[in-house]
Formats: structure tokens, C-alpha cells, sequence
């Protein structure tokens, strides 16, 4: 292979690189891949001792045997989510795109509303 072939291989290389990295910065800008915003660690949860799992209420609309403590808490007695409302979405909350927060920031729009109020119960 000659010098030329190979520098335009390179600069080939190169320009999908940043054409790549850029369509990336693009899709993440733009709120194509969204952020996640995760349960607060006062966040009331219900927790199994049977099954040693926590869950959040929505998870369990008619608790029977389980009682409720907070996210640390039951993490610091080793209770682990339960995998099916960790699935659903349970302690989680869709956030703003990047460029959403920012505009967010800047005052232009109203912030989300969050699924938790600030003693750790949730907004339903």
C-alpha cells in the first residue's frame, strides 16, 4: 500500500470518527438517550422481610405483611430491590435531556415535578 492510499484510509478513519462522535453528542444533546433521575435516599419504601426485598408503593398497591422504612435504611439492612418494580421504573424518574436542563436552569422552563416530596414520601 502506497502513502497516499493509506493517509486517505486515515482520513477516512478520521472523518467517521467525528462524524460519529458527533451524531452521539447530538442524540445525547437532544434527549434521544434521557437521563434518569434515582429515588432519594429519604424515599419511603416497602419492605418484605420474607422475601428481604423493598419496593415502592407503587409496586404494591395492597400491602399486606410489609412495612415501611426508608431507601437507606432498608439498603443498610440489606434488603435489595425487589427486580420486577426496579424493571417498572419504580425508583426511578424520566429526567430532562441535556439541553432541557439547561434551558431549565436558565429559568426558561418550570422544573420537573418530582415523584418525592422532600420527606421522602411520594407524589402519586
Amino acid at each position: 500500500m502506497n502513502e497516499d492510499s493509506r493517509n486517505s484510509t486515515t482520513g477516512r478513519a478520521r472523518l467517521i470518527a467525528v462524524a460519529g462522535s458527533g451524531i452521539a453528542l447530538l442524540a445525547i444533546g437532544f434527549g434521544l438517550i434521557p437521563s434518569t433521575i434515582q429515588a432519594p435516599a429519604t424515599a419511603v419504601v416497602l419492605v418484605s422481610a420474607r422475601l428481604k426485598s423493598y419496593f415502592s408503593p407503587s409496586c404494591l398497591p395492597n400491602p399486606v405483611d410489609e412495612g415501611y422504612t426508608t431507601l437507606s435504611n432498608a439498603k443498610r439492612l440489606g434488603f435489595a430491590p425487589d427486580r420486577k418494580c426496579q424493571a417498572a421504573g419504580g425508583f426511578t424518574q424520566q429526567g430532562r435531556s441535556p439541553i432541557g436542563a439547561l434551558v431549565e436552569r436558565a429559568g426558561l422552563v418550570k422544573p420537573l415535578p418530582s415523584r418525592w416530596n422532600s420527606g421522602g414520601s411520594w407524589n402519586w
